[in-house]
């Protein structure tokens, strides 16, 4: 089986598959009322009268025919018809396009094995039909595509544009530590069909058991609470126990069908020591106060204001400014003019 590891793969095989088609033609007809040939007449380069090839095309233009050189004249094209003069001898007509593989029209294939002389012809050329997608927007990112009998994967963002011609496929998604899912598309002509699918995660419960016993789980950042029975997905994860006054403990965990304990014991933090707002009672004549240029919302005259410890930058309406430094201790603030007292 084929793996097709990039983006950039992907989008080669579907410019490939949309432009580097091959044109087909049905079989020649001689057109016997038809006289174009002998009233238009051309000459091959030996002066013999040449046949006249009309294809005709759904009105596709820049055909190029390569057999020009054999005989005098060029290709017209008119309302969808190529007319192209065909020597004495020649058995088959190059072309070319942009958009399509190079080819040939090979008469004796197309059921004339050669066109006589002032006689015209007639076939008709038929374009391929426009191509089928199927989409896939797959999460997690990562997962693998089984499509048709070929493996997609390492797309980064999880997205897969695969060309598909129009049938009925089954896929299969893939992913590690979750649950694989499957399924039936069918694919219709010149559709781009999307399907988007989220594996979900394999799951286990987790009896997680801590002391403290209020103390609170945290996995890959997530909070799960306190003790107890926990339903955590399968695969690598990052944990976290955490309690004020005690170190916090982290480790990193792996959780398959096989782990159905935890138990964690946190150290008690002695160093730590927990630092409370200190309530400070302002008095003050000016209509607003403020903290570090902010005016405090909460304060109204002799209301007291919680600081925690630390020094600040008190102000008032007419712009007087005053140092405070904040212990853990509650006091008062008088501030009269351009002075402050502390009680």
């Amino acid at each position: 089986m084929k793996r097709i590891s990039t983006l950039l793969m992907l989008t080669i095989m579907s410019i490939m598959y949309v432009s580097a088609q091959d044109l087909t033609f049905t079989d020649i007809k001689l057109l016997a009322d038809d006289n174009t040939a002998t009233e238009s007449p051309c000459y091959d380069n030996n002066g013999e009268l040449c046949a006249l090839l009309k294809i005709k095309t759904p009105n596709l233009e820049g055909l190029d025919f390569h057999n020009k050189k054999n005989y005098k004249g060029t290709v017209t094209y008119n309302n969808g018809i190529y007319y192209a003069y065909i020597p004495k001898g020649l058995t088959k007509l190059e072309y070319k396009h942009k958009d399509f593989l190079a080819g040939e029209i090979v008469y004796d294939s197309l059921g004339m094995k050669t066109l006589e002389k002032g006689k015209t012809y007639m076939i008709e050329l038929i374009l391929p039909e426009s191509p089928s997608f199927v989409v896939f927007k797959v999460t997690p990112s990562d997962a693998t595509i089984t499509f048709n009998g070929e493996i997609y994967s390492g797309n980064e963002n999880g997205m897969y544009e695969i060309p598909a011609m129009p049938d009925t496929y089954r896929y299969k998604i893939e992913a590690e530590n979750h649950k694989p899912t499957q399924g039936m598309v069918q694919i219709r002509d010149s559709e781009k069909k999307s399907i988007s699918l989220a594996l979900r995660p394999i799951m286990h419960r987790v009896q997680i058991n801590c002391t403290p016993k209020d103390a609170t789980i945290f996995i890959d950042n997530i909070d799960y609470g306190q003790s107890g029975s926990k339903e955590i997905p399968q695969g690598k994860h990052h944990i976290r126990i955490s309690k004020n006054k005690y170190i916090d403990h982290e480790a990193e965990i792996v959780i398959d069908a096989n782990t159905t304990h935890l138990e964690y014991k946190l150290v008690e933090n002695e160093n730590i020591d927990i630092v409370h707002a200190t309530p400070v009672t302002i008095y003050a004549t000016s209509k607003y106060i403020y903290k570090d240029n902010k005016r405090i919302k909460e304060w109204k005259n002799g209301t007291a204001v919680k600081f925690m410890p630390g020094t600040y930058m008190l102000s008032d309406d007419d712009g007087n400014m005053f140092k405070l430094k904040v212990g853990r201790k509650p006091f008062t603030v008088r501030i009269v003019g351009d002075t402050m007292q502390t009680e």
